[in-house]
């Protein structure tokens, strides 16, 4: 069974190391993130497909926008 456990609060870390909550510590079931469909190979896939996509663009719209701005005559 796989469990997640969440820090109401801050996660701190010790002198040696170590990582504690400074507040309520949660342990979540594994039902809890059952509202998140799963993905699979191919929908991950096309999904980063889409990220990169949309990255591109607005990376050559700055791109572009920078470069016009620059040409302006002073």
């Amino acid at each position: 069974m796989n469990q997640v456990v969440m820090c109401d609060g801050a996660w701190e870390e010790g002198t040696e190391g170590a990582v504690t909550c400074n507040g309520t510590l949660v342990q979540v079931e594994e039902g809890y993130f059952s509202w998140v469909p799963p993905l699979t190979y191919e929908q991950s896939n096309e999904l980063l497909t889409y990220v990169g996509l949309i990255f591109a663009t607005v990376f050559i719209y700055a791109t572009i926008a920078r470069f016009l701005t620059d040409q302006r005559p002073d």
